[in-house]
């Protein structure tokens, strides 16, 4: 997963895995994907935080 066949045994494009279910993100944080390592990083959004797998409000 993450590459995609271009039909040649030499050459891959990797997929931009925020493209698909934000990444794995939680709908409240901002999925940013590196082309290279293909590695996702998840951002939340102001007011939340990151706690296990979710971006929870801070007011709560």
């Amino acid at each position: 997963t993450g590459y995609t066949n271009t039909g040649s045994a030499v050459n891959v494009v990797c997929t931009d895995s925020c493209t698909v279910n934000n990444g794995g993100c939680d709908p409240k944080a901002t999925c940013s994907h590196d082309a290279t390592t293909n590695a996702v990083k998840c951002t939340c959004a102001g007011g939340y935080f990151y706690w296990g797998s979710a971006s929870l409000d801070i007011r709560t």
